[in-house]
């Protein structure tokens, strides 16, 4: 009993230590794959983000995308779904 403890106390230490640096690696390879777009598919991908903050419900979010997503070019509209 008394190994127990310091085996289980061990344990978790290793998995919380380690949650927050496999998030950290996620992290960073969205910012890489951010970086890769051309200068109009970065604006529409802010602008997708700051229209994901509004407050519409799921329909109307789905809508509003849809229509941002056709008025854009076709190869900006491409590079914004692949990143999706």
């Amino acid at each position: 009993m008394k190994l127990l403890l310091p085996i289980l106390l061990s344990l978790l230490a290793v998995a919380v230590m380690a949650a927050p640096a496999s998030n950290k690696k996620t992290n960073n390879k969205a910012r890489d794959v951010e970086a890769t777009l051309s200068p109009a598919a970065k604006k529409a991908y802010a602008k997708l983000k700051e229209l994901a903050k509004m407050p519409y419900d799921l329909p109307m979010y789905r809508a509003k995308r849809k229509e941002y997503l056709d008025s854009l070019p076709k190869s900006v509209r491409d590079e914004v779904a692949n990143l999706a």
